[in-house]
């Protein structure tokens, strides 16, 4: 078992972490998918009796209620026909958060910025989420609590501190931003 880490108790905002995946399979996987250049997100789990790819994209926050419209604990159901290398990194994933950081995975993501575009400046419920850079540029960063961070080798895993207020930008004038991103739940 890993020791438990103490990033969630500590300031740092971004941290790399002692997992490394090959990126040309998730590459090839993501452009398979990706069909429709104003998709934002695809979805590879999504909660039982809905629709995978599509259950679970964009926010599940609602401004109306002020609460989240599900729980990241409900997305247990993986999107069928996943090609086995996908389906061992989002395990080996799994595993790590249970074991570093005694979480389990929620919604897993494959989240898109196109270029000259960024996120609101916003807070999560989730204390952390796990990154995967896929498709980057070396003008894609985040600011997280007024820190600018960046992850800058793909097919790294990382930790990004999401319960302050951050953002994802991607500044590159030509080139799109993929990450693919893992909720953690208790």
């Amino acid at each position: 078992m890993i020791e438990a880490s103490p990033l969630e108790n500590t300031p740092l905002m971004v941290h790399a972490l002692p997992l490394q995946f090959p990126v040309e399979p998730i590459v090839d996987f993501y452009q398979s998918i990706a069909k429709d250049d104003s998709v934002t997100q695809i979805c590879l789990t999504h909660r039982p009796g809905q629709t995978p790819f599509i259950d679970g994209c964009g926010s599940s926050y609602n401004p109306i209620t002020n609460q989240a419209d599900y729980l990241e604990s409900d997305f247990t159901e993986t999107a069928p026909g996943l090609p086995d290398i996908i389906q061992i990194i989002i395990q080996d994933v799994r595993n790590f958060s249970m074991e570093a950081f005694g979480r389990k995975i929620g919604r897993i993501r494959f989240m898109r910025l196109k270029p000259k575009t960024c996120l609101s400046y916003h807070v999560d419920y989730d204390p952390f989420r796990l990154h995967i850079p896929v498709i980057k540029d070396k003008k894609s960063f985040f600011v997280v609590n007024d820190q600018v961070c960046r992850m800058p080798n793909k097919g790294q895993l990382y930790f990004l501190r999401t319960n302050v207020f951050h953002t994802a930008v991607n500044a590159s004038l030509t080139n799109e931003r993929v990450h693919l991103v893992f909720n953690t739940c208790d």
